[in-house]
């Protein structure tokens, strides 16, 4: 589901889908970095990794690619419908270059903190 809506959304995944839980995002198309995706993600409170990607002219510590997987959003109780607001909040911050305004930072933390209290850690 995650890796379906980014390709719908127009996210270019380094092996056009995935066959697990895990998708690589070629970020070269969209004149962003691994680096800066991650750290907008993470301003918002979504966790992603950096990860170089093939041919990748980049440094490693910057990387043009950006690895997303699934496993703490299922197994903390998340559902499809869950994980395509997700992809869909990711897509958009893509497609904006990382270039966000408060009210959209704000916006997404929203949205991200909503999700997480739907599903706490801990009860």
């Amino acid at each position: 589901v995650l890796a379906d809506t980014l390709i719908g959304n127009g996210i270019k995944l380094l092996t056009d889908g995935t066959d697990n839980h895990m998708v690589l995002l070629d970020l070269r198309p969209f004149g962003i970095t691994g680096a800066e995706l991650a750290t907008v993600l993470d301003d918002i409170g979504i966790t992603a990794n950096k990860n170089a990607i093939a041919f990748d002219t980049t440094s490693k510590t910057v990387t043009s690619g950006l690895r997303l997987g699934t496993p703490a959003i299922t197994t903390r109780g998340f559902v499809e419908e869950d994980i395509v607001v997700v992809a869909n909040v990711i897509s958009e911050i893509i497609l904006a270059k990382c270039e966000l305004s408060d009210e959209k930072s704000t916006e997404y933390k929203q949205i991200v903190e909503n999700l997480c209290k739907k599903y706490p850690l801990y009860e």
